[in-house]
């Protein structure tokens, strides 16, 4: 991913990840009986607008890496952070779902099934993108080590690699014919 693409999707997920969070603690968590009925936070509906106008920023980032990442890896069989990336990818769909399906149903008990759905899923999502960049930066490191390590040994070494034998190295180690007499050891 690009590092506009990196930003806008953590962005994305930030803003709608933390109002929805901000949402549900101050609807249901903070709401008090007086004797006219149960009293909203006064705050709940600002964070109800924020997380309903993030999420086109949200959506928009998913779009944005859907090919590029999502897909791209789903096809060249990358395995680092594929059941995590799976676990949200597999939640997206149903939580933008009944998110907009809350906007526009009226019945009290789809929206409480949509709300649940949304807040399921919600979950799912948050936890998979967690563990997704967890996952990724448990094995990126050592990979970033080793392409480090091979890195300074090229600069030190002697004899210069030639431009057809240079490989990615932190993946398999290639050897040159033995009809160089130069290489020390032969």
């Amino acid at each position: 991913m690009t590092r506009f693409e990196r930003w806008t999707v953590w962005v994305g997920i930030a803003a709608v990840v933390g109002s929805g969070v901000a949402y549900g603690i101050l609807r249901y968590l903070l709401a008090t009986t007086d004797e006219w009925g149960v009293a909203s936070h006064p705050l709940e509906p600002v964070a109800l607008k924020l997380h309903v106008l993030s999420a086109p920023l949200f959506v928009f980032a998913l779009g944005l890496i859907a090919v590029r990442h999502i897909v791209d890896h789903l096809r060249q069989g990358v395995w680092p952070g594929r059941r995590s990336g799976l676990a949200a990818v597999a939640s997206v769909l149903p939580m933008i779902g009944s998110g907009y399906a809350l906007q526009v149903v009226t019945d009290e008990r789809w929206l409480l099934v949509l709300a649940w759905v949304h807040g399921v899923t919600g979950a799912v999502f948050a936890l998979g993108a967690v563990a997704h960049v967890v996952a990724m930066r448990l094995y990126c490191r050592p990979a970033a080590a080793a392409r480090a390590n091979t890195a300074e040994r090229s600069r030190s070494s002697t004899f210069a690699t030639p431009p057809q034998a240079r490989v990615d190295t932190s993946w398999y180690v290639t050897t040159r014919s033995s009809s160089n007499s130069a290489m020390p050891g032969s």
